[in-house]
């Protein structure tokens, strides 16, 4: 999912909603085109990706 909504009820709900839809990450649209392309080969090759900021706040959530 490349996204513009950094917010975290957004984030979590996308997060829930991708796992019927089979989505592998979230990255934001702002996010320098080589790291774009990196997330994009990362979820081609079969793995998940979460921006580092979303991946930060998803630990202090759940922790």
């Amino acid at each position: 999912m490349v996204t513009t909504f950094d917010d975290d009820e957004y984030v979590f709900e996308a997060l829930r909603a991708s796992a019927s839809a089979s989505a592998s990450g979230f990255v934001l649209k702002d996010t320098r085109p080589e790291d774009l392309l990196s997330a994009i080969r990362v979820v081609a090759e079969g793995d998940a990706l979460l921006v580092l900021s979303v991946t930060r706040r998803l630990v202090e959530e759940f922790v």
